[in-house]
């Protein structure tokens, strides 16, 4: 499933299940920051993949994301930095992330989101 950047999902939940894709389109965004807001994403071994164009800060805000699955970046960015992608809202499970270039060639993919103390987002550690 492809949704466009500015769909109104704040009240939607997503269950994307194994060999499932789910693609937020951002790409058209200008500047330098990308924010997807998504009620619930639920993955079954399923992928969720955010597509920016040039932006140097991703922010996926949910009211839950949980399950076992992938977040695959893509991404035109010419630097990562180790911020370069946060995530705001309740977050459990085993969630693996990977960035790619336009081409999808694989920048980094050691990644996995990590529930911060305080319950209310994640940020990237070494898997």
């Amino acid at each position: 499933m492809i949704i466009g950047y500015g769909a109104d999902l704040q009240q939607s939940t997503i269950t994307v299940q194994q060999g499932g894709v789910l693609i937020l389109d951002g790409s058209t965004v200008k500047g330098d920051g990308v924010t997807f807001i998504v009620g619930n994403i639920n993955l079954n071994g399923g992928k969720l993949w955010l597509i920016t164009g040039a932006a140097t800060h991703v922010q996926l805000k949910v009211k839950r994301l949980r399950g076992e699955g992938a977040i695959c970046l893509q991404t035109s960015a010419k630097e990562i930095s180790p911020d370069f992608i946060n995530v705001k809202g309740e977050v459990t499970g085993d969630i693996h992330v990977e960035i790619t270039d336009a081409s999808r060639q694989t920048l980094c993919n050691a990644l996995k989101l990590q529930p911060d103390e305080d319950g209310i987002g994640a940020t990237l550690q070494p898997a």
